[in-house]
């Protein structure tokens, strides 16, 4: 049930910021990355390419369960338990695919800030909370925030 709903919280915040997301992307890849690669390229820090696959993955994740958000409140309008179950499900896949990721950006060991940014996200995109939705979205939102700043 958690796992449910963090989905419809990432949901919620994905119909948000999914655009937000997107728009915000290429203009920080198109100004930061020449630099942060060259540096990440010299000093062996991994942080620059962590951060450019982040935020891609981030706004494909979002996309994703933006769609599968769709499909759940389309299944609860129609009363139709299959295929609020089928999404259900497919919206807890997505969540833990996105924790998998996460952690293997992590692994990659960029700067610190970067770590503690993702390393919560992680630990929000895994379910093990009680926040309510609207907690959920604005914790999120804050997270997407944190995880900018530090790649910035």
């Amino acid at each position: 049930m958690r796992k449910l709903i963090v989905t419809v919280a990432m949901a919620a915040f994905a119909l948000g910021a999914a655009a937000a997301c997107t728009s915000e992307t290429p203009t920080t890849t198109a100004t930061t990355p020449a630099t942060s690669t060259t540096t990440a390229a010299t000093g062996g820090d991994a942080t620059a390419a962590v951060c450019a696959e982040a935020q891609t993955y981030n706004a494909t994740a979002f996309t994703a369960i933006a769609a599968k958000w769709a499909e759940l409140e389309a299944a609860i309008k129609a009363q139709d338990t299959d295929a609020l179950t089928k999404a259900s499900d497919e919206g807890t896949k997505l969540l833990e695919d996105w924790e998998a990721k996460l952690a293997e950006l992590i692994a990659k060991q960029p700067k610190a800030e970067v770590v503690t940014a993702l390393t919560n996200m992680k630990a929000l995109a895994s379910g093990d909370n009680d926040a309510t939705a609207d907690e959920l979205q604005g914790e999120f939102t804050k997270l997407a925030g944190a995880i900018a700043t530090a790649c910035a």
